[in-house]
């Protein structure tokens, strides 16, 4: 029969031949109509605050073989669907085909028990003094916070700063013991103006 149904998307070398052996032949590549499409993500989050034991797979259908996937916008693809070994944060995903087209989704993982601020209670200074404060309120992951207030260059266990003056200071929370699980916010303290004559 010179028809050939139901065939799927690649490259096929076609050969006619008559009865006394005489031939031609082609390269036919019959290309997908459809461009891959997610159909569904699984994703787990890390089991603690900072650790790297997340995982994404991927689920896709249609799209012209070989089939690629990214987590990180394309920048890096494998062939593989299932990416180990991840920590907490916003993983963007591609899908492409050997076509060119692509299915892109988000996907977020969480880090549980993260800690989270809840309050933050500030004494303004004086003019001129260094006699404001910071104290900073948290819930979530454990008891063994690390406090920081000049952006995470010094850290330390109490939760109060004093003998503040005026300006911006960048607090940095994290669990002691760890670099990526963390909180963070940014608080002013605001002096009055000195009076003029």
């Amino acid at each position: 029969s010179n028809i050939f149904m139901n065939l799927p998307p690649g490259t096929y070398p076609i050969v006619v031949e008559d009865a006394v052996g005489c031939s031609d032949n082609l390269i036919f590549t019959i290309i997908s109509s459809s461009a891959p499409i997610i159909d569904s993500v699984v994703d787990t989050d890390p089991s603690t605050c900072g650790s790297m034991d997340g995982s994404i797979v991927i689920f896709a259908t249609q799209g012209t073989p070989p089939i690629q996937y990214s987590i990180d916008n394309g920048t890096t693809y494998q062939t593989s669907n299932s990416f180990p070994n991840l920590g907490a944060g916003t993983y963007d995903v591609i899908v492409s085909d050997s076509s060119g087209c692509a299915d892109t989704t988000v996907v977020i993982l969480q880090d549980p028990n993260a800690p989270v601020i809840d309050s933050i209670s500030t004494v303004q200074p004086n003019c001129g003094q260094s006699d404001g404060s910071i104290s900073i309120f948290l819930s979530g992951g454990n008891p063994n916070y690390e406090y920081s207030i000049d952006g995470g260059t010094e850290f330390v266990s109490t939760n109060s700063f004093s003998d503040l003056a005026a300006g911006t200071y960048e607090i940095v929370i994290r669990e002691e013991g760890t670099t990526s699980c963390t909180a963070t916010d940014t608080v002013t303290l605001t002096a009055p103006e000195a009076p003029s004559i």
